[in-house]
C-alpha cells in the first residue's frame, strides 16, 4: 500500500508570529493579608518565648500584639513587592536560579535586617525581660520560614498561571499557523482548478466544439462555486457532491463517453458530514487527467462512505502523453484536509484501481461552515 507520508507544505509562504510575554497581574490577596497578619502577630512573639505578658499592663499587651501585626504586614509587603517587582526578569521556566537567587537575595537583604531592626526597637523601647537575643534570634527564625512557605505560595500560583498562559498562548500561535498554512495552499487551488479547465476549453475553441459555449457557462456555475468557498474551512459533503456533477459534465463535453460517475451516498449523510471544499472536483480531475480513457474504456469513478471516510477509487491505467500540470494536485489537496480535519488522506494502487481515503468530520471546526448558494 502507497500510503501518502506527511507531505511537506506547498508554497505555505507563512510567517512566524512574534509574541511577547504579557505581564501577570498581582495576585488579589489583601483580604489573606489582613486576616493573617494579626494571626502571625499574635503566634510568632509566643512561639519565640519574646513577650512576657506579666510585664505589661494589658493595655500594653495590646499595643505590643498590634506592633508585632504591624510588621507582619510590613514584612509580607515588602517581600510582596520584591517579588513582584523582580519577577518580570526572573521568571522560573526561563530562569529558575535566578528566581531562587532574588528569593533568598530579599530574604537577606530585606526580611531578616527588618525583622532584626524591628524586634530589637521594640526590645529597647519596652524593655521586655524576655525579648533576650536568643528569643529575637528564633522569632527571625520563625519569620523567615513563614516568609518562605507564602512565597512558595506565590511561587504555585504563578507557575500554574504561567504554565496555563503559555498553553493558551501556544495553542493560539498553533492554530494561527495552521491557519496561515492552510490559506496558503488554498491559495494555490483556485488558479489550479481553473489554469486545468481552461486547458480543456482552449481545446475545445481549438477544435471548433459547438458545445463550447455550454461548457464556459458551466464552467463559470463551477467557478462561481469555487469563489465563494474559498474563505471555508469546510463544506458539507452534499454542496461537495454538487459540484462532483458539475465538474463531472464539463469532463464529459470535452471528452463524450470518456468517464462514468457513479455516486453511493446516503443524502442523510451527506448534508451532515464536512470535508474541505474543493476536495472531490479534485480527485476527479486527477483522474480524468492521468488515466486512459475512452468510450470503449471509460472511467469509471466511484464515490463511497465507508464509516466516518470518504472513498473516491478509479481506474489505474496510467495516461501515455503527459498533459500540462501546475504540479499542486494530490500533495496540497493531502495537507489541506490534514490541516481541516486534523487527520490523514491516503492513497493507494491495489488491483489495477487507484483509491483515495478523505476523512470526513462531523461537524465544521469552528465558524467555518459555508453557503456555497450551488
Amino acid at each position: 500500500m502507497n500510503r501518502s507520508p506527511g507531505a511537506p507544505l506547498v508554497g505555505s509562504g507563512t510567517s512566524a508570529a512574534v509574541v511577547t510575554r504579557r505581564e501577570d497581574p498581582p495576585i488579589k490577596d489583601l483580604t489573606a493579608r489582613l486576616v493573617l497578619s494579626p494571626i502571625l502577630g499574635v503566634a510568632i512573639p509566643n512561639l519565640a518565648g519574646i513577650i512576657d505578658h506579666g510585664a505589661h499592663t494589658a493595655a500594653g499587651i495590646a499595643l505590643a500584639y498590634a506592633y508585632f501585626t504591624l510588621v507582619a504586614f510590613l514584612i509580607w509587603e515588602g517581600n510582596r513587592r520584591l517579588h513582584y517587582r523582580f519577577r518580570a526578569t526572573t521568571d522560573w521556566f526561563r530562569r529558575p536560579w535566578k528566581r531562587v537567587a532574588v528569593i533568598f537575595g530579599a530574604l537577606s537583604v530585606y526580611t531578616v535586617p527588618f525583622s532584626f531592626a524591628t524586634l530589637w526597637l521594640w526590645a529597647r523601647v519596652t524593655g521586655d525581660p524576655s525579648a533576650q537575643w536568643s528569643s529575637i534570634s528564633a522569632a527571625v527564625l520563625i519569620v523567615v520560614v513563614c516568609t518562605t512557605i507564602v512565597t512558595h505560595a506565590y511561587e504555585t500560583v504563578y507557575l500554574v498561571r504561567g504554565w496555563e498562559s503559555d498553553r493558551l498562548r501556544n495553542e493560539v500561535l498553533r492554530r494561527e499557523r495552521l491557519e496561515a498554512e492552510l490559506e496558503a495552499l488554498k491559495r494555490q487551488v483556485d488558479p489550479h482548478v481553473l489554469f486545468n479547465q481552461l486547458h480543456a476549453l482552449a481545446h475545445l475553441v481549438e477544435s471548433g466544439q459547438p458545445a463550447a459555449a455550454t461548457y464556459v457557462q458551466a464552467l463559470a456555475d463551477s467557478y462561481r462555486y469555487v469563489l465563494k468557498t474559498r474563505r471555508s474551512r469546510a463544506v458539507t459533503l452534499a454542496d461537495e457532491l454538487t459540484l462532483l456533477q458539475r465538474f463531472a459534465t464539463l469532463a464529459e463535453i470535452r471528452l463524450p463517453g470518456a468517464l462514468r460517475l457513479e455516486v453511493d451516498v446516503p443524502e442523510d449523510r451527506a448534508t451532515s458530514l464536512y470535508l474541505p471544499p474543493v476536495t472531490l472536483p479534485e480527485l476527479l480531475d486527477n483522474a480524468v487527467k492521468h488515466t486512459t480513457a475512452s468510450p470503449e474504456e471509460p472511467v469509471v469513478v466511484s464515490v463511497r462512505l465507508d464509516g466516518d471516510r470518504l472513498v473516491v477509487s478509479n481506474p489505474f491505467r496510467p495516461a501515455a502523453r503527459k498533459v500540462p500540470s501546475t504540479q499542486v494536485g494530490l500533495a496540497n489537496l493531502a495537507e489541506r484536509v490534514r490541516l481541516t480535519t486534523r487527520s490523514a488522506m491516503v492513497w493507494e494502487t491495489s488491483d489495477g484501481q487507484f483509491t483515495v481515503s478523505v476523512p470526513l468530520m462531523a461537524a465544521p471546526d469552528g465558524d467555518s461552515r459555508a453557503d456555497p448558494g450551488c
